[in-house]
């Protein structure tokens, strides 16, 4: 039982820390009609939602930013 509450503190922390990254990127980064900050629209199909939300994900668009590319 204290192992279950310790996951559930751990997931409740990284969930809200991911929220707060989140709206605080929004406000620095808007989201523009064309370019770097456009939103990624997959064209059809069942995981498309899923993909679109995890593409246009400020946060996620962060991290990868870092990743060394070459």
């Amino acid at each position: 039982m204290l192992a279950l509450l310790a996951v559930l503190d751990l997931v409740l922390s990284i969930g809200s820390a991911t929220w707060v990254v989140e709206r605080a990127l929004r406000r620095t980064r808007r989201q523009t009609r064309y370019g770097r900050y456009a939103p990624w629209i997959h064209p059809r199909g069942r995981i498309a939602a899923p993909l679109n939300g995890a593409a246009n994900r400020r946060m996620l668009r962060m991290l990868c930013e870092r990743i060394p590319h070459e």
